[in-house]
Parts: structure tokens; C-alpha cells; sequence
């Protein structure tokens, strides 16, 4: 498939540019469950595809069978990326001499391809996306500093390091309701109190009500 539009890549970039999504691949257009030969698949060489042809690359594709033991089909859950929009490279078969990028998108059951004007919008949002992440990254920051200084009981200097997650909940897993979503918080607010903090705030801290009773984002 080397040099040609490759269908598993532009299908992956096109779910990626359009909000992400699950690729459920062994199901037949009328939506009869045929299953694929999973002996034959090879998720490496599928990954191999994304590198090779989407860019900006794809990092957190995940790829795994889902099977009742007699048919397995391929699920493939395509977050949807602050990078957007991706772009496909390739050629086509009628012009075997011409490389090309293309952006690609879902158009309800079908894949098309962006016009210019799709593209300029789709790059306006991921630059607002970029801002609004730079901004986030420094309200975290504000915020643990102050929370440090207040705690500090004389002048010292401190290494300050903030993250945030960009990768949304996979579609491929259950909801929570908010008893499970307490109880990881609970969890995860245990965990950071056993943490070597050295008597400085550790994880969870100033979360509040939100570990009480959290609500969806």
C-alpha cells in the first residue's frame, strides 16, 4: 500500500478530525456482523499506517478485538485530537506521479474530504484550542504556587511542574455515575495522601466539593 491512499489511515484521520469515535471494523455495510480473520491481523503494522501517513501523528490510538468467541471484530477508539485537523498523505491510482495531503472527515457514514474553507476553520479552532490550554496551564500553575507559598513555613525555592489530561474519556468505556466517579476520587485522594510529599500539598489538594460530589465537565 506504499505510495496510495491508505483506508485505515484516512479512516482514522478523518474520525480523529471530526470529534473521535469507534471504528468497528469485521461489520458489513448492512450492518450484518461478519467478524474479521483476527490470525491475520497485525496492530503493528495498522500503527505502522498512522505514523507512515497521518500528520500530525496520532499518538493515542487503541486498538483491541472484541469477541463472544466465535467472531471477533476490531475496535479501534480514535480520541478526538487537540491537533486537528490531520492530514493524509498519498497519492491517488489515476495520477501514480502526484503526492498529495488531503484532510478527510466523517460525514455521518462516509468519509469526505475537507474544502478550503473546512480547513482554515478547523485550524482556526485548534490555534483557540492551543490558547486555551496555554491558559489553563497557568491557572494550575497560579494556583499551586499560592497553595505552596501558603504553606511554606520560610523563604525556599521550589520547582513548579503542572499537566493536564487532553485525552478524553475513551468511548470504549462505561460511564460512571457519580457513586464510581466519588469513589476513584476518594481513591485517588488516599493514594496522595500516602505520597513522600514532605509536608507540601500533594495531589488532590484544593479539589473541594468536587471530590464530595462531582459532576460531569
Amino acid at each position: 500500500m506504499h505510495g496510495q491512499w491508505n483506508e485505515f489511515a484516512k479512516d482514522i484521520s478523518a474520525m480523529a478530525n471530526t470529534r473521535g469515535g469507534l471504528l468497528i471494523y469485521g461489520v458489513a455495510d448492512n450492518h450484518e456482523i461478519i467478524g474479521i480473520d483476527w490470525e491475520k491481523a497485525d496492530l503493528r503494522q495498522y500503527a505502522q499506517w498512522v505514523r507512515n501517513y497521518v500528520h500530525p501523528y496520532l499518538p493515542d490510538l487503541v486498538m483491541y478485538p472484541l469477541t463472544d468467541g466465535a467472531t471477533t471484530l476490531l475496535v479501534v477508539d480514535v480520541p478526538a485530537s487537540e491537533m486537528a485537523p490531520h492530514l493524509v498523505h498519498g497519492r491517488s491510482d489515476k495520477d501514480k506521479e502526484q503526492q498529495a495531503f488531503t484532510v478527510p472527515y466523517r460525514d455521518r457514514d462516509h468519509t469526505a474530504w475537507m474544502a478550503e474553507h473546512q480547513i482554515e476553520r478547523a485550524y482556526r479552532d485548534r490555534f483557540t484550542r492551543t490558547d486555551r490550554a496555554e491558559e489553563a496551564l497557568r491557572q494550575h500553575s497560579d494556583f499551586l504556587t499560592k497553595t505552596i507559598t501558603a504553606h511554606a513555613a520560610k523563604p525556599s525555592a521550589w520547582l513548579v511542574a503542572v499537566a493536564r489530561p487532553t485525552r478524553p474519556y475513551p468511548h470504549g468505556a462505561p460511564p460512571l455515575n457519580r457513586d464510581e466517579a466519588r469513589y476513584l476520587l476518594g481513591v485517588a485522594e488516599e493514594r496522595g495522601r500516602k505520597l513522600p510529599t514532605r509536608r507540601i500539598p500533594g495531589p488532590m489538594t484544593g479539589m473541594g466539593d468536587a471530590l464530595i460530589n462531582p459532576v460531569r465537565a
